[in-house]
Formats: C-alpha cells, sequence, structure tokens
C-alpha cells in the first residue's frame, strides 16, 4: 500500500480505527490476513512491533499469500491490495471454507466491479480506497462474526430419512438442555464471580481496554443490570458464547454445501442455540448482521413454556436493534428453508420445539433429568455429570473446588471416580479410601447403598491396579452387605467379579458372572450404561475363544445402547468403535472397519484433556493403515502409518515400545516393497530399537528376516546371511511348539543364497531342510510324528541305520497317506493362494532340487522334483517362459543320466525351441545332449563328422556363454 502514499496517507486517527479492529478480534477464532506485495511501512511497523499480535499474518509474496491461504485453520477475513488480486490466489480464497469475507483495497474501485460476478462463490466484503472506509468495514465484519460464531448448533446432519431425522443426534440435545438445567441450578457465590473476573484478566492482560471494562463490571455490577452487560460489546459477551460454543454452524455465513445439506436433508431437523440466541424484530437488522443466510423465528404466546424470551431493546445499549434475546439453549425445528429474492438470502424458518418431548423416548438420559429434579445440592450432582459426560479432567478440577469450601464423603466418592477415569490410579485409591473412612467416622452406616458404592470403587481401581485378590475380597464384602432386593447393585457387583476371571483368563466363569449380572438387570430397572458394559465385555470373552461373529454381535449391541443414551463424541462410543474397527478388519470387511475407526479418531482427537486418548489414535490410524494395506491400498496405508508414528512420537510416553516396533516394521515393508531397500532397512533397523529378546524373539525374527530380505534383493549376499542367519539363530536356540514363517523363509532364502554362491551341498542342505519342515508342518499328530522325527533326528546325527529303520516304520504307520496329501496341498496353496508368480517360484525352487539331486547321482529323486516343476509351469499356463524352458533342459539331462535317449533329446529340443534367442547356461546343456544323442544314433562314415559337429557346438557356445558372463 506504500506505491499509493501520495493518494491515500495513513493518519493516526487510521491507527486508531485499525486498533479497534485489532482488539475486536483478538482472543475470537478470528483471523486478519494481509496481502500486500508494498504494504506501507508505517503499518507494517505499527503491526509487528507495536500491537505483537498472533492472529494477523502478513504476506508481502504471492507465495506467502497462498501458504497463509493454505494453514488458514479459523474463519479468517483477508484484505487484499489491488496488485495482490490475482488469479491464483483468488481462486484459492474461493476455495477454502474458512475463508469469511474480502476486502480490496485499490486505488481505482472500478477496476475491480467484475470480482463479484467472477468470483461469485468469494464473499466479497467490499472495495475500498481509503483507510478509513476499509478498517470499518472489517470492524463491522467482526462484529457480525462474533454473533455468526455462535448462533447454532445443527443436530443430525446425517442424510437420515424424515422418520429417523432426530434419533441418532438426539442424545447430544438432550445431555445440552441437561448440562443447562443443571448449570441454572448450581450456587452463585463471590468467589466464583471473583475466580470468573481473575480468568478473564488472565486472558486479556495485554488489552488495558478490556482490563479497564474487567474492573468497571467488579464494582458496578448487579444481577438487575444482566442484560445491559451483555449487549456491551465487551469481554462478557465473547466469555459467555465461547464457554458455550459447541458444534458450530458457522452463523449466517454457510457455504453452498452446508446450505445444499439445511435444503435437502435438515427440514424436520431440530436446531439449537449454542449460547443465548440474539435476534431480531426488524428483518433489516438482521439482514445487515447476515451475509448469506436469514433466520426465520415464528413463534406465539402458546409457546411460552417451551421457550424463554425477552425483548431487551429497552435494557441494551444499542436498542435500534430491536433485539429479542432468547434463553440459554433454546431449540428450535428446520420448517423450510428456501431462497428469498427480495433479500437475496437464504432463508431458514424455524419453530420452537418442545425438546422436554424428547425426553420421554430417551428413557436413559431421563433417567438423569428426574434424578436432578430429586437432588438437593445440585453442586455435589454437577460434578457427578461431567463424570458421566467422560470430562474427568473437569470433574476432577470442579470437586477439588468444592473440596476447598465443603469436604464431604460424597464430594471425595466423586473426586476418586474422576481420577480413576482419568487413570491417576494412585490419587483414586487414596481418595476412595477417605470417603470410606469419612463416611465410617460420621457413623452413616445405615446408608448401606453409599458404603457398597465406594467398595465397588475401591476394588475396580484394585482391579486396574492388577492386585485382583484384593478386588475379589473387597467384592465380596460388598455382594454380603447389598441387599436382596437391591438388583442394580447386585448386577454391578457380579459384573466386576465377572471381569476379575476375565483378566486372569477364566473365561467360562467370567461367561457366567456376565449372565447372572444380565439377569439381575432384567429382574430390576434396567441401566442402560451398565447393560452395554457387560455386552462389550461379553463380546471379549468371545474374541478370547477367536468366535468373532458372537463377538461382533454384542460389540454392535453395546455400540447401538452407547449411541442412544451418550453424546456423539463421549469416549464409550470411542471405546467401542475401536473394537468394531478391529473386528471388521479381523472379519476382512476393511471398508466398516476403516469406518468404526475414523469414527474413534474423531472422537479421541477432541479429547484433549487425556494424553492417553491422544495417544490411543496413533493405534486407530496404524488399523485403518492395515485396513488399505489389505485392501493393496498401499499410498493410504503408508500415510496412515506415517500419521500414527507421527502421534506416537509425539505422545510418546503414553505409547509401548511394541507400538513403536509394530508400526517401524509396517512402514519398512511397504517401503521394501517399493524398492527403496535402503530406507526400509533404517525403519526396520528403529523397529528393533524397540525390541528386546525376552518379550519379542517372534517380532525380533521376522525384523531380521526383514532386513535380510533387503540386502538379498541388493545382491548383498554377505549382509543378508548375517541377518538370516540371525533369524535362524533365534529360533533354532528356542525351540517354539510351532514352526515360524520367518524361519521357513529364512531356511528358503539361506539355501538360494547358497545356490547363487554356487555352495552346492550348502545349497542341498538348507533346501531339503524347508522343504521336509513345510510338508512336515501340514501332517496331523501322534505316534507316526515322533517316529519321523527320531528318522530325521538320526539322520541328522548321520546315523544312517537307524534312520532308515524309523523311516520303515513310519511308512508302515497309517500316517503315510498324510504326507502325501500334504506334498498335494501345499503344491495346491502355492498355485491357488498365493498366485503364479508365487508357483513359479517354488517351481523353480523344486526344479533345482531336482538339478542338485542329478548332480549328486540321485536319479530317481531328480526326476520326481523337475517333473513336479514341470507340472506346476504348466498349471500356470506359463509354457513360454524361459524358466519353462530351464525345467526342460533338466529333464532333458536327467534321462539323459538314467539312459532314455529318446526323452532326453525330446525335452531338450523343446527347451532350446522357448530358448533360442537367450544365453541361458541350460542351452550349453542342450547342446551337448543333442550332440551325444546324435552320435549315438548315427552309423558309418558320417558319424566321425557329427560327433566334431556336436563337440564343436558345444564349444562355441561354452565360450559365448563365458564372454558373455566376463563383459
Amino acid at each position: 500500500m506504500n506505491y499509493q502514499s501520495s493518494l491515500r496517507s495513513l493518519q493516526d486517527s487510521d491507527l486508531l480505527l485499525f486498533t479497534e479492529v485489532i482488539r475486536a478480534s483478538n482472543n475470537e477464532n478470528i483471523t486478519l490476513l494481509l496481502f500486500d506485495e508494498q504494504m506501507d511501512l508505517k503499518l507494517k511497523e505499527f503491526l509487528l512491533q507495536e500491537l505483537h499480535i498472533h492472529n494477523v499474518s502478513i504476506c508481502t509474496t504471492k507465495v506467502a499469500s497462498l501458504d497463509a491461504i493454505d494453514e488458514l485453520d479459523s474463519t479468517g477475513i483477508v484484505i487484499l491490495s489491488g496488485q495482490c488480486a490475482k488469479e491464483d490466489v483468488l481462486l484459492s480464497l474461493q476455495k477454502n471454507n474458512q475463508v469469511h469475507s474480502v476486502h480490496i483495497f485499490c486505488i481505482n474501485e472500478t477496476n475491480y466491479k467484475y470480482l463479484s460476478s467472477a468470483y461469485s462463490k468469494l464473499s466479497m466484503g467490499g472495495i475500498h480506497t481509503t483507510y478509513e472506509s476499509l478498517f470499518q468495514a472489517i470492524k463491522m465484519t467482526i462484529h457480525t462474526l462474533i454473533h455468526e460464531l455462535t448462533t447454532f448448533s445443527l443436530f443430525n446432519q446425517t442424510e437420515k430419512s424424515a422418520r429417523d431425522l432426530t434419533n441418532e443426534t438426539l442424545p447430544n440435545l438432550l445431555w445440552y438442555q441437561l448440562f443447562r438445567d443443571y448449570l441454572m441450578k448450581t450456587t452463585k457465590t463471590e468467589e466464583s464471580k471473583q475466580e470468573m473476573l481473575e480468568k478473564c484478566r488472565l486472558i486479556y492482560k495485554n488489552d488495558p481496554r478490556e482490563l479497564t471494562k474487567i474492573d468497571e463490571f467488579e464494582r458496578t455490577y448487579e444481577s438487575s443490570k444482566a442484560i445491559m452487560w451483555y449487549t456491551k460489546d465487551t469481554f462478557l459477551f465473547r466469555l459467555i458464547n465461547r464457554a458455550l460454543r459447541t458444534e458450530d454452524l458457522e452463523g449466517q455465513k454457510l457455504s453452498q454445501h452446508e446450505i445444499d445439506k439445511l435444503k435437502n436433508n435438515s427440514v424436520g431437523q431440530l436446531i439449537s442455540a449454542n449460547g443465548f440466541l440474539s435476534t431480531s424484530w426488524s428483518p433489516d437488522v438482521a439482514k445487515m448482521f447476515a451475509t448469506n443466510v436469514i433466520y426465520e423465528i415464528k413463534i406465539g404466546t402458546q409457546f411460552d413454556e417451551l421457550a424463554i424470551f425477552a425483548d431487551i431493546s429497552r435494557y441494551s445499549t444499542k436498542p435500534g436493534e430491536e433485539e429479542v434475546l432468547f434463553d440459554l439453549g433454546t431449540t428450535f425445528k428446520i420448517m423450510n428453508v428456501q431462497y428469498d429474492t427480495n433479500f437475496n438470502l437464504w432463508k431458514v424458518s424455524l419453530s420452537v420445539a418442545n425438546y422436554k418431548d424428547y425426553f420421554a423416548i430417551n428413557s436413559y438420559i431421563k433417567t438423569q433429568q428426574d434424578n436432578l429434579n430429586k437432588r438437593t445440592n445440585t453442586d455435589q450432582s454437577f460434578g457427578m455429570l461431567l463424570i458421566e459426560l467422560a470430562q474427568y479432567c473437569k470433574a476432577i478440577d470442579y470437586f477439588q473446588k468444592q473440596q476447598q469450601q465443603n469436604k464431604t464423603h460424597f464430594i471425595l466418592y466423586g473426586l476418586s471416580m474422576a481420577y480413576l477415569g482419568a487413570d491417576q490410579l494412585d490419587l483414586a485409591l487414596t481418595t476412595g479410601w477417605q470417603a470410606y473412612h469419612m463416611w465410617k467416622e460420621k457413623q452413616m452406616i445405615d446408608n448401606f447403598q453409599f458404603g457398597c458404592n465406594v467398595i465397588n470403587l475401591l476394588s475396580v481401581i484394585y482391579q486396574k491396579q492388577d492386585n485382583f485378590d484384593r478386588s475379589l475380597e473387597l467384592l465380596t464384602i460388598a455382594l454380603r452387605y447389598t441387599p436382596n432386593d437391591d438388583y442394580l447393585q447386585i448386577s454391578k457387583l457380579q459384573h466386576n467379579i465377572g471381569r476379575l476371571y476375565g483378566r486372569n483368563g477364566y473365561y467360562n466363569l467370567a461367561l457366567k458372572q456376565y449372565e447372572q449380572a444380565f439377569e439381575f438387570q432384567k429382574n430390576g430397572i434396567v441401566d442402560l450404561s451398565q447393560l452395554a458394559l457387560i455386552y462389550e465385555d461379553v463380546g471379549n470373552i468371545y474374541f478370547h475363544w477367536t468366535n468373532y461373529v458372537k463377538m461382533l454381535e454384542y460389540s454392535q449391541a453395546a455400540f447401538n445402547i452407547y449411541e442412544k443414551i451418550y453424546p456423539s463424541n463421549h469416549s464409550s462410543i470411542a471405546n467401542i468403535s475401536i473394537r468394531l474397527g478391529n473386528i471388521y478388519s479381523l472379519n476382512k470387511q476393511y471398508d466398516l472397519g476403516i469406518t468404526y475407526l475414523t469414527k474413534a479418531i474423531e472422537i479421541d482427537e477432541k479429547s484433549f484433556w487425556s494424553k492417553r486418548y491422544l495417544a490411543r489414535v496413533g493405534q486407530s490410524y496404524f488399523g485403518i493403515a492395515a485396513c488399505y494395506e489389505r485392501m493393496l491400498e498401499l499410498d493410504k496405508s503408508f500415510d496412515n502409518y506415517q500419521k500414527s508414528l507421527t502421534i506416537y512420537k509425539t505422545y510418546s510416553k503414553h505409547v509401548e515400545n511394541s507400538d513403536f516396533l509394530s508400526v517401524y516394521n509396517r512402514i519398512g515393508k511397504l517401503l521394501a516393497a517399493k524398492g527403496l531397500f535402503d530406507l526400509a532397512r533404517e525403519q526396520f533397523q528403529s523397529a528393533l530399537n524397540y525390541a528386546t529378546e525376552d518379550q519379542n524373539k517372534e517380532e525380533i525374527e521376522k525384523i531380521n528376516t526383514n532386513i535380510a530380505i533387503c540386502y538379498f534383493k541388493q545382491r548383498d549376499f554377505g549382509n543378508s546371511l548375517v541377518y538370516f542367519h540371525r533369524t535362524l539363530d533365534i529360533y533354532e536356540n528356542s525351540i517354539p511348539d510351532t514352526i515360524s514363517e520367518a524361519y521357513l523363509y529364512a531356511l528358503y532364502c539361506v539355501g538360494q543364497i547358497y545356490k547363487e554362491k554356487k555352495e552346492l551341498n550348502l545349497f542341498v542342505k538348507y533346501s531339503n531342510k524347508w522343504l521336509l519342515l513345510v510338508i512336515h508342518s501340514q501332517m496331523t499328530g501322534g505316534e507316526s510324528e515322533k517316529i519321523y522325527d527320531l528318522a530325521l533326528l538320526y539322520q541328522n546325527l548321520n546315523e544312517y541305520d537307524r534312520a532308515i529303520e524309523h523311516y520303515e516304520k513310519y511308512l508302515n504307520s497309517n500316517t503315510t497317506d498324510y504326507f502325501q496329501k500334504a506334498i498335494t496341498a501345499k503344491d495346491h496353496e502355492l498355485l491357488n493362494n498365493n498366485g503364479s508368480d508365487q508357483a513359479t517360484t517354488t517351481a523353480d525352487f523344486y526344479n533345482d532340487i531336482g538339478w542338485y539331486s542329478c548332480k549328486s547321482g540321485s536319479y530317481t529323486d531328480a526326476l520326481t522334483y523337475c517333473l513336479k516343476s514341470k507340472n506346476l509351469y504348466e498349471e500356470c499356463n506359463r509354457v513360454h517362459e524361459e524358466g519353462y524352458g530351464n525345467v526342460l533342459s533338466s529333464l532333458g539331462v536327467v534321462y539323459y543320466k538314467i539312459g532314455n535317449k529318446h526323452q532326453a533329446r525330446e525335452y531338450c529340443l523343446r527347451s532350446i525351441r522357448i530358448m533360442s534367442t537367450t544365453q541361458h547356461p541350460a542351452m550349453k546343456e542342450n547342446y551337448k545332449i543333442l550332440a551325444n544323442t546324435t552320435m549315438v544314433q548315427s552309423r558309418g562314415p558320417w558319424k566321425k563328422l557329427l560327433i566334431t559337429i556336436g563337440l564343436l557346438t558345444s564349444i562355441v557356445f561354452i565360450k559365448f556363454a563365458k564372454n558373455r558372463k566376463l563383459n
């Protein structure tokens, strides 16, 4: 803006006005973005040196401007100088839903009037040629925004039929109303007023103007002036609305997508004011504050019971606005959404809804409301409401403050529950015992229900501390003193006893306790939250029994209850969503798995009070990544593994080493799949840093194998052997009950490496061991298996007579057919389950075994393995490949060795036809056998000539192959 200083100078009065603009947006979720390549130095210095504000972003280049738009995470008001109004900047602004409005600052207004029509989705705040008009317009925009950002919370924005419109998010509305009712009944004290003012002074410590207003409020406030203070543009209005803000609908500034959602899917839904709702009798006033949508509320005197509202114009500091104020949390129903051509705005027609009727269809929340109405001490009960909503840290703060004023056994009990919910187990235990002893000392023994509740709470804490004996002891005591007709309390105690059994692995006993707890629920008043917990734990039993169908059934039942009784961001919904996500993944229903895990992330990410829950987000991202990996969407999988790792690093104190190990290992495998072996090995090495041999032997085995594979793929056979042998050593030193895949794969690859290194004996040793274990691992057990194991043992000890003796015993047993079935099954598995590539890899392996068996004189074995290799190639229809030609050549050699010259010649000729355009080493063998078989068939004077031709052919091919290898 400097280049225009001759036409428009920046006056001190302009700076004073801009100060008001800055202060108006300060401490609000509003960001000012100034894009100007030639900003007035006086203004820039003012912004950077005097105010030190953080909600203003100054960009002097186009790149910086585009970055600022991308990084905008709050509602943005943009000031563009004329020369910055470029197409790419404007398009970027238009795509960002966070941008509220754009103000153009220029010399010639006419040059920029086309922007309103050219960028119709961009809300133009005005075109200004003076600082005063610019700052006045922005001040008005901020004033409007402050009202807009706290206007409405829309319930049930999902695409449901009209019949279901109020079911899914109804708990959000009812809990909010119940919260409001509790809030209205809490005691108002001078101490709470002073605490609020201290917080306000802390928030506005750098704003002398607001601090003066806070002092004035402290001196002059009285309840009769509440409306006057609320309507003043001061700290109090912003503080109240910020505190009451829930799910913002972004006020009266809606994107086209949000308007479409309202128009198509929201008629009949409930909408609730987040805080006190400010409206006006005057359509003109409403239009002045609105941008692209206006709400019209129809109400009559018959609705007085449903909505508390008042005309406050005579109390307001702005009587010309004809303001009508609706009470906190007033609920409306959307009746119609249509475009008003007279106002050029979208009009949403609302009517007051009787939310009290909705309590009747949700028995659980209705019970909570009834309990509120019965209680005389609402202050203590408010903390229990916070616990019910899983707001544990807020509950701790609340009970600690209550404790300073009046330390009672009930407050200590609530504080202990809050500590338990926040996983502060030591404090929970100490406070719980304090509550018990205070209850006992005050000789309130007649109130057995409270005593049993405390004992039950203490048992749960001991259970979480893994002190199972003490937990069971307390549960037994509580059960003894609970009246026989207190079915709900007995159900809770039976349930916790079942949990004890379950955590110790006594699943049948646990299930029996859960069934009894369920029966006691049916005999009394059903507690839906307790019933959901029982369903959840029964599902966990079936998980341990690997009955995933039953687990899914009970877990889904628990989820349905939680959705019915709790707000949508409740931690219990997150917990069960994670379980459902994991079980759907196990059932290979990956889309559903991703859906539920994503839901859990959305809830846990908002749990700013608990780093434990935030750390758990990393596990959910890991689960999503695993789903994408199995769906072969590897890029999405990699991105989610990276998100998981980032969260693990951020909250490392709350993350297990095994979680780090798993995510590094998975990232490494994906990198290896892309051929990025050096990067993959770095990830695998990082994984090993989190492993310990006593706890992670199997994982270490797999990771060493992965590192070895990377070296193997890079043909670094020396390092590859080092890591493969580490895998073999771990397995052979521990002698586990089952044969691991990592161990089998290591044996196979070690054999292949020795094959590459031309170390024939070691190749045969490891390859035979691999094949025998693969086949043996599919056999059924019994005495015959022990006989077979002894035979292998004697063979390895070179005691061949005893080995033959045991092999004969084994062959005479009735399990011989299983051996052949195992071979057949293995071939079928490799062919059908792992794809033709895996099958041809196995075929090549069989050919190698056959070839080296032939070399060692075991021609029968050689023929068997080579024919198996040939059959696998043919079953996969890969008969035109070089590998198939190699197999045919091997068969030609074997048949030649056993004297079947005709078959030898036929196979070599077929091999040559396939590999005629290659220089495969097998071609040498083919020509040698052709030469030899031709000599045998020849008679008379031609024999010498044919011998010579055959030998020359072999010599030429050998020389050619040798030269090619050297080059």
